[in-house]
């Protein structure tokens, strides 16, 4: 399992102690590649890279933010919305694909979308 994100350089420097970093075989810091995830490719193409998958029959998880599920449509992954929000969060735009409002939901559909 890979993570894309947009972060600022901070990021990474952190990311090592957080109670996240163990459950990812792979990060991709758009700041360290010097692309966003909403740009079609680069991030999403680079993670697939360091997992040594394809396109097809992976799925990319998103808020949709900045257009990021679109840039993994673009590359052949199956974009899936999550659309649960903390509290002071901006609502997301919607996505016409696959949404859920938890990633709870997730793993129950995963034979269902090809991955």
């Amino acid at each position: 399992m890979a993570l894309v994100t947009n972060t600022s350089a901070e990021t990474p420097l952190l990311w090592a102690g957080t109670a996240l970093a163990p459950w990812f075989d792979h990060v991709v810091f758009s700041c360290q590649i010097g692309w966003r995830n909403q740009t079609p490719a680069p991030t999403h193409q680079a993670a697939l890279d360091a997992l040594r998958r394809p396109a097809a029959g992976s799925v990319f998880v998103g808020d949709g933010a900045g257009g990021e599920l679109a840039g993994a449509h673009h590359v052949g992954l199956a974009p899936i919305q999550i659309t649960c929000q903390a509290d002071g969060d901006q609502p997301t735009t919607p996505w016409p694909g696959t949404c859920f409002q938890n990633l709870v939901h997730l793993p129950d559909h995963l034979d269902t979308l090809g991955a």
